[in-house]
């Protein structure tokens, strides 16, 4: 539906328990809009999580509500050796699915076109890990969609929704006033991890990323920064659109195939890359008028968790309990907040790095399909 806002996902070889976390919460924050995903090989989705997604393709897309999109991906993948993976061993060898979750170096034939024809090209690219492919099918995605739109690219395993983020209301990084995500013309929100506890060059993951596409110099440039994390990214259609574009290119021109690099681009494009210049936009001024914001851990409409794990949530006073009512956000009243202390966090990014907040999270998970079910089933 080009006229409304996305969410786009990577969500290949998962089980019914991560998509129904993912979907289900999106849903339950009154989201309306689209959810864009691609999944497994029609030969290796699961039954239950086939008859999942079927459910909601069968829901009329003139409808409001929530509508889930799901593509079918065929990947041509092969191991670190070089040696292809067939469809089968791929499901054999403990991989999950020939993609290994984003970990294998694949190709994705029959998605471009020769030439100006219709006819279905192979893929010229080399083999890249799926983590990385990935911005080319959001770039392909973002184009459906109308400049109005906004658009969240988000990791699919570990993401659970606690409010709508489109709706989310923050400080300006830049000025401090507040700002929704409802009126600007073009922007890219960008999010970091948590800096007290881990910079670029603290991290030694962070750190071979940008080392290994862009060498020690570059590193030494970004190592005292705070890491900006690439699994959740969000703007404006036209801003995503040249984001994912920039993506392809340092994919395209750096060569990098550790699993993670699109972290070390996406780090790169801001601090070093011209990250600005790939979102030139002008008004009929002649005016440019895409921002970028970059809000700091804790203060924007996802909050990242990798950083946090050193000591439990509930003692740094990140995942809360609140005396609400049964229509405040969760039902249980255990929250996770911003760091002004009361405010949810609409998007909780790697929550499984929390021995409690992973337990409550399956808890609610085992509910809203218990929910899912009795709607399947009344219809």
């Amino acid at each position: 539906r080009p006229d409304q806002n996305a969410v786009f996902a990577l969500a290949e070889g998962y089980d019914l328990n991560v998509y129904a976390t993912f979907i289900e919460s999106l849903k339950m924050t009154g989201y309306q809009g689209d959810v864009v995903m691609a999944v497994s090989s029609i030969r290796g989705i699961k039954k239950d999580v086939k008859e999942y997604l079927q459910f909601y393709a069968s829901i009329e897309s003139d409808k409001s509500g929530i509508r889930v999109i799901s593509y079918s991906i065929d990947w041509e993948c092969y191991k670190k050796s070089g040696t292809k993976i067939s469809p089968e061993d791929g499901y054999k060898e403990g991989r999950g699915n020939p993609t290994n979750h984003g970990f294998s170096d694949c190709k994705l034939h029959n998605m471009y076109s020769e030439d100006d024809s219709l006819s279905p090209a192979q893929d010229p690219r080399d083999a890249r890990p799926v983590a990385t492919a990935r911005y080319e099918l959001y770039w392909i995605w973002s184009r459906k969609y109308d400049s109005s739109s906004k658009i969240l690219i988000i990791d699919f395993r570990d993401t659970y929704f606690q409010t709508n983020p489109f709706s989310f209301a923050a400080s300006s990084p830049q000025t401090g006033d507040l700002i929704t995500n409802t009126h600007h013309e073009c922007y890219l929100d960008l999010f970091e991890e948590n800096f007290d506890a881990i910079n670029i060059g603290k991290s030694s993951y962070n750190s071979n990323w940008i080392k290994s596409a862009y060498g020690n110099d570059a590193l030494k440039t970004v190592a005292a920064k705070p890491v900006i994390c690439s699994g959740s990214t969000m703007g404006t259609q036209h801003a995503i659109e040249k984001y994912t574009i920039a993506m392809v290119a340092q994919s395209d021109e750096r060569k990098c195939k550790s699993v993670g690099c699109d972290q070390g681009f996406h780090n790169y494009l801001y601090y070093l890359g011209n990250l600005d210049e790939w979102l030139a936009s002008t008004n009929k001024r002649g005016e440019q008028t895409c921002d970028i914001r970059v809000h700091v851990h804790g203060e924007g409409a996802v909050n990242n968790l990798s950083a946090m794990r050193e000591s439990p949530l509930r003692d740094q006073g990140v995942l809360k309990t609140f005396d609400v009512d049964e229509t405040y956000v969760t039902k249980d009243g255990n929250i996770v907040v911003n760091s002004d202390g009361s405010t949810p966090s609409p998007v909780v990014h790697q929550f499984d790095r929390d021995k409690e907040l992973k337990g409550l999270i399956r808890k609610r998970t085992s509910q809203m399909l218990k929910e899912w079910k009795s709607e399947q089933s009344s219809r």
